[in-house]
């Protein structure tokens, strides 16, 4: 009989807003998750920010993000470790203001034969 062991890969992206910082030097723009008061005289500058974690079979969850890494690269890698994805689901948490922000999370879950 086979034994499985399992393991969950998130990605969540969410969103992060500034307005541009003249005098913010080499540091840029300071970001926000929460979109600051609307000012229209200024262009809002948008970024989206990936963060991946990885829960293995143990139960503890650890931040695996890479720059320039994404959840295909990282699926890929522990492929070769024996995980194969199962299923994804994802999920979209929206929040309104006068601006619309929020974030999405896609869940991965992985299996592979457990060692005896």
């Amino acid at each position: 009989m086979t034994r499985w062991e399992y393991a969950e890969l998130t990605l969540s992206r969410a969103d992060e807003y500034s307005y541009p910082q003249p005098d913010a030097g080499t540091r840029g723009p300071a970001w926000s998750r929460v979109p600051p008061e609307h000012d229209p005289t200024q262009r809002l500058l948008h970024r989206v920010v990936p963060t991946l974690w990885w829960k293995g079979p143990g139960g503890q969850a650890e931040e695996v993000t890479r720059e320039g890494e994404d959840a295909v690269d990282y699926l890929n890698r522990v492929g070769g470790e024996g995980w194969e994805a199962v299923t994804a689901r994802e999920r979209i948490f929206p929040v309104q203001s006068e601006l619309y922000w929020g974030s999405t999370i896609v869940v991965y879950l992985l299996k592979r034969e457990r060692a005896e």
